[in-house]
């Protein structure tokens, strides 16, 4: 399965990494920006629509944790892994439907087995999302 992705990173230098080891662990994985403000990440969220979005905790204006409850709030919105120096995040992000969260600094085998994840979780909802389309009754009606 191919899926695109944002990186939210205010590190330059460890997104550049990020997108170097992303690049090199999947060629269907494609990164399709990277951004340094959770302002800037929300507008490119909404425009650009991302299947998954590797998003840092600490950024300046609305953290991390704030983008992620407003894309939870919104629904249908990608799947998140949280990037963080901090392991007491952990649950927070869990409450706002991340899919995992990576500690840095961000081992590539580790990042390798949770993009990996993502892809099937992505996989199994896109399959979920067109068996819905199939059964709805609305697909069926005819309009005059």
């Amino acid at each position: 399965m191919k899926a695109d992705i944002l990186i939210v990173e205010d590190e330059e230098a460890v997104a550049r990494e990020l997108r170097t080891m992303v690049n090199h662990i999947d060629p269907d994985l494609h990164v399709i920006g990277i951004c340094g403000d959770g302002e800037t990440a929300l507008a490119r969220i909404i425009s650009d629509k991302p299947d998954l979005v590797l998003l840092d905790i600490e950024l300046p204006g609305i953290n991390g944790l704030e983008v992620a409850g407003t894309l939870a709030k919104m629904g249908d919105g990608p799947a998140v892994v949280f990037l963080t120096a901090y392991d007491q995040f952990a649950l927070e992000a869990f409450d706002v439907n991340a899919v995992d969260y990576i500690l840095k600094p961000i081992d590539e085998r580790k990042l390798r087995r949770i993009l990996e994840r993502s892809k099937r979780i992505l996989d199994v909802t896109a399959k979920t999302a067109d068996k819905t389309k199939e059964t709805s009754p609305l697909r069926h009606m005819a309009v005059d």
